[in-house]
């Protein structure tokens, strides 16, 4: 249970009990009580800047990186026809030149759902690998190279967006595995 600490009006400070600092490692480590933590926001992984400040160590939850979930929350899920394309699918898409490309898409189904778009790599037959190609296995059902420098976004509303079958998982790692450090983005903690 916690108390209020009186202080100043603007910075209100609640106790929540006592705890031990403790050995962890080579470092230090204290445990924080559930509901402090609820209270402030941090969860397991969550990322914190420990500051010091007049001999007192703070501790604050650094910004959150935004999930998918977050970032469709509140669309309305739509189903553009009776299949929604999602990471893996290999397919055929309509271009603006109104000819057809083959490509693989790397955006999951619940992005497609609920904005009608799909984001996808093209996969070109007579490509030769290069550093952001992944080679599509033999006696796979479309033969060529997937070129994850390639990205495009793709409206499946337009009825332009056919599947052909599905990728090895081990093909839509290594396109995902060479286009992450293409576009800067930081590895998981």
């Amino acid at each position: 249970m916690s108390t209020t600490v009186p202080r100043s009006a603007s910075a209100r400070v609640s106790r929540f009990g006592t705890t031990r600092v403790l050995a962890w490692g080579h470092g230090l480590g204290v445990r924080i009580p559930l509901t402090l933590a609820r209270e402030a926001g941090l969860e397991h992984g969550t990322s914190v800047d420990l500051l010091l400040q007049g001999g007192r160590v703070l501790i604050e939850p650094l910004p959150q990186a935004p999930t998918l979930e977050r970032l469709l929350d509140g669309l309305p899920v739509t189903l553009w026809s009776r299949w929604t394309p999602g990471r893996g699918d290999v397919v055929s898409v309509k271009t603006a030149s109104a000819s057809r490309r083959t490509a693989l898409v790397l955006s999951p189904a619940a992005y497609s759902a609920r904005t009608g778009l799909v984001t996808v790599c093209s996969i070109e037959q007579e490509a030769r690998v290069r550093p952001f190609g992944v080679e599509l296995p033999p006696g796979f059902p479309v033969q060529g190279v997937v070129l994850a420098d390639r990205v495009m976004a793709v409206d499946v509303r337009s009825g332009g967006v056919r599947l052909l079958c599905v990728a090895p998982e081990e093909v839509v790692t290594a396109v995902l595995e060479r286009l992450t450090p293409l576009l800067g983005a930081l590895p998981a903690e």
